[in-house]
């Protein structure tokens, strides 16, 4: 399974089984002209990281709370794909979702 995760400056990481990449808004793209993301970068996970961000990320698509049906500014984009298929969900602030996008930023430095 991948996770690919479009936080609210709609910076994008993907999860794979082995490895995280982060691909940053860059101020060209951004709404402001200003707002950079900053580099962008793809490390190696172990298993036990990986395992981690995919239950976190599977308990925040089985909640019923903290989803919205249109994205709005501050929400955010969780997808979820596997070989049959692809799920996808706005995502409103939450303490799940804090937790997750803690968990792919350490990531970051």
């Amino acid at each position: 399974m991948k996770l690919v995760y479009s936080d609210q400056n709609n910076n994008v990481y993907v999860v794979s089984s082995d490895a995280l990449s982060y691909d940053p808004i860059t101020e060209r793209e951004s709404s402001s002209g200003v707002y950079s993301g900053g580099e962008a970068f793809r490390v190696s996970l172990e298993p036990s990281e990986y395992e981690e961000i995919m239950n976190l990320a599977q308990k925040i698509a089985n909640d019923p709370e903290g989803k919205s049906n249109k994205r709005e500014m501050l929400t955010s984009v969780l997808t979820l794909v596997d070989d049959r298929k692809e799920s996808a969900f706005i995502l409103k602030r939450s303490e799940m979702r804090t937790e997750l996008e803690s968990l792919l930023q350490k990531h970051k430095e």
